[in-house]
This record gives structure tokens, sequence and C-alpha cells, in this order.
């Protein structure tokens, strides 16, 4: 309007730029209790002496601030909005060296991660989307552990004598720790954490590839070569995109009930995912795949002290059947067990396996030592050790009550490679043991 009051020009505002006059009105103009102009209702980044901070005001804006300065963040000249990108949400902002700009991380929604530059004055200049190697590369910048492997950097690293796992840990083979120059061809290109170690991906110069594991002094334990659709299996547990197609292989999940989850990868090939990193299950040194052996396939598994068991059922005769391996995922036994049998495995892999619509408890008979004794609803006696789930067998056949009138079992306790039962004779004034062999069958038995 001009000095008389007379209307001459007019336009409608947006909530920003409403809050934007309330400083020059002295009022609360959107009615935000009373809050009059900007301010920050969000801090993602705090602004620091080295750097920016990275926020968001009471109307939604993002803002970028340091000393002397406050500025909006803003995309060809338009205010960016936490509504602007609704898959996407700016999380961070750093300083990179080297560079006038300032970078805005993003991330999105399905679990990806981006970047901005922008100006001094909030302007975008450039944006990607990273790699799964740039996320772990950045993670130093923003100080965040981005692909969630529990360290901030590149977990694989490089020293003057070779390769490093995290802080202090070296990579060693027979005690020498081995670097890019160790063996021709190969290079490691990624290395992960586990529960008893590392795994570290190595690749060659024609596109193979291996894995190791190590302990967690990073001494070498096991290794073996794998394909590249195999690789694809530990892409999610380095956080990369290894076989180069450009995303981190989904694999197909057959179960993820307890502490192991069995997935399938685009070949058909089993592995199995625990603390202990990732394993594929193999059997005299070829992976196991759907329709094993004709029609067998894997419904569960968990890990044990010593390895991993996994259930299986065949879709042509619905047997079932188990399988005992070593912490590589390497077959070491087997059986075919009847239903009844089955339902004794529910509780450890916390399971239906039946689809019976429950998952079928076991009765403590004695847990004293390193190995407890349990029964079945039907009375079959179960010896639940390191290897896991195993029945008490004798001549092929489950051991209940009934079997020996008179006698009573004790308790079971873990016995070389194999289990020592004990029985309380007739009367109650002679022990004895049995020994069984690592999938509890009778081998022989002696005065206690």
């Amino acid at each position: 309007m001009d000095a008389n009051g007379a209307y001459v020009s007019g336009q409608s505002l947006t909530e920003a730029q409403i809050v934007d006059k309330e400083v020059a009105f002295g009022q609360d103009l959107n009615g935000d209790n009373g809050q009059i102009g900007v301010v920050t209702s969000m801090t993602f980044t705090a602004p620091t002496a080295d750097g920016p901070g990275l926020g968001m005001d009471n109307v939604g804006r993002y803002r970028i601030s340091e000393a002397g300065s406050d500025v909006t963040l803003k995309y060809n000249g338009t205010e960016v909005q936490a509504s602007s990108y609704p898959d996407w949400t700016a999380m961070a902002i750093a300083t990179m060296a080297g560079s006038p700009d300032n970078t805005v991380l993003w991330r999105h929604s399905a679990g990806g991660y981006g970047i901005w530059q922008v100006d001094a004055n909030g302007n975008h200049q450039s944006s990607k989307v990273l790699s799964s190697l740039e996320v772990a590369s950045m993670e130093s910048t923003f100080g965040i552990d981005l692909n969630a492997n529990g360290f901030i950097g590149a977990y694989l690293g490089q020293n003057a004598g070779g390769y490093t796992l995290g802080q202090d840990v070296t990579l060693k083979l027979n005690g020498a720790q081995v670097g890019s120059n160790s063996f021709a061809n190969w290079s490691a290109v990624a290395a992960a954490a586990t529960a008893d170690g590392n795994q570290v991906a190595w690749r060659t110069n024609t596109g193979g590839f291996g894995i190791w594991s190590t302990d967690a002094q990073g001494n070498y334990q096991t290794g073996m070569a794998v394909n590249n659709v195999q690789i694809g299996a530990y892409e999610n547990l380095f956080a990369e995109d290894l076989n180069g197609n450009g995303i981190l292989d989904t694999l197909l999940t057959v179960e993820a009930f307890g502490t192991t989850s069995v997935t399938v990868d685009l070949n058909g090939g089993y592995a199995l995912s625990s603390a202990r990193g990732v394993q594929l299950l193999q059997i005299n040194g070829q992976q196991v795949t759907e329709n094993f052996g004709g029609a067998w396939n894997v419904v569960g598994a968990e890990d044990t002290v010593t390895g991993f068991q996994v259930v299986f059922k065949n879709a042509t005769s619905g047997a079932s059947a188990y399988w005992n391996t070593d912490a590589n995922g390497n077959y070491l036994s087997g059986k075919v067990i009847d239903g009844v049998q089955l339902k004794a495995f529910e509780t450890s892999f916390q399971q239906d396996l039946d689809n019976s619509g429950t998952v079928d408890p076991l009765t403590q008979v004695e847990a004293a030592g390193s190995a407890s004794l349990l029964q079945q609803a039907n009375g079959g006696y179960v010896i639940d050790g390191d290897n896991g789930i195993q029945f008490l067998n004798f001549q092929g056949t489950q051991i209940t009550p009934g079997f020996a009138p008179g006698w009573t079992l004790n308790g079971v306790e873990g016995q070389g490679s194999g289990y020592a039962a004990n029985w309380t004779a007739p009367g109650g004034a002679q022990q004895y043991n049995w020994f069984t062999n690592s999938t509890g069958d009778f081998l022989s038995a002696g005065l206690a």
C-alpha cells in the first residue's frame, strides 16, 4: 500500500515466508505458540569451530549454520524442506578437505546414501548417489558408522607392513602380515568383524573371488574360492558391491528365526548368516543347492558351539533330516529323522518346523555340565551339547524310559568327540557309563 494506506499490490505467502516476516512485524503470524521468527527446531549436526552444522527450522526447512552465517539449503533457488524429497532425509554436513564447498549427507528410506555439494550460501552445486565402497570412505568424514558394521571408516586398511583390520589388528598368514604383494594377482577388497574374528574378501585381477576367515587377532584360519554369484552372499556383511552388478545382492530368505538365517543365492545355493559372518552350506567342497539330492530343501538352521545344525525336508516324501556342520558350514554328519524327532529342534531353532502351530518344548532331566539331558513328549531322550541337538540311540533306535526296565538314566556329559550317558543299575548299587559318538549313537559301555 502507499503512504495513504491505499492498496498497490499483494502476494500470497508460504508459511516459511510468513515466519521470515515475523521479526519485522514483531508478531507470531503463523500461530506456533508465540514463537516469533525462525528457530532451529532440530539439530542433525551441531556447528563447531572446524565446520558447519545442519538442522531444521520450525517450518521444516533445512538450515546450514556456522560462525557468522545461517542459510537455508537450496536447489535451483528453491528452499529445501523435509517434505521436498519424500524418500530422502538430510542427516549430516561436513567440509571436505581442499574444497570451498560443504557436503550434505542424505539417507534414502531403503538404506542407501547420497551427497550434495553446496556453496557457502547453501546452493546445490552437484550431487551423487554413493556406492557401498564410497559409503565406507565417507564414514570418517562424517564420524558416523553408516554401514552399521560397528566401525567408523574402511575396516580393511593398510600400513607399511600390509593389510590391517579395524584399528590395531594385522591380517596374517603363518604369523606373517600379508599385503597387496603377498599373493600374485590377488588383492584383499573388503573385511568385516564377526563373533569369532573376521572375514576377508579377496579378488583376482581376472575377476575371481576368495573368502578368508580369521581369528580375532587376524590370523588366517580357513579360506575358499567363491564364484561371482556366491560372493553376492557376502555383500551385505561387507556392505560393498563386490561383484560389480551395481547393487548389494538381495538373497531370498528361507528363514530368519533364532540366531542364524538361511538364504538362497541367484544359483539356488544355500548360505548361513550368523554372528560368525556368512558361511556357504557345503558337502564335499560343493555348495548345497535347492532340491539337493533330488528333493531335499533347507527349512531351518541354527548355530552351535562347534558349528551349525541344519534341518531339511523332502519335498516329495515329506521326510525330514538334519545335518551337523563345522563352523564353516561344511557337512560333518547327518540323519533322517521322524516327525516326532523333528519337534526336538523347534526350541533351539525358535521355529515351528512341523507346522503344528506350536513350538514344542523339551523337558529338562539334568543340566549339570557341558551337555543337558532332555526328553520329548513321547519320552525319547535328547542330548543338547556343543554340537546342538542329538538323539540318544541304541542300534539306530532312540532310547525311551522303557528301554531297560529297572535302569535309570541320570544324565549326560561331553566325552572326547562324543558323549557319556550315566546309568544307575537296578537296585541302585552300581553305575555305568554309555559312550556315544558325536551324534548320540551307542559305541561302548563300562563301569562309571
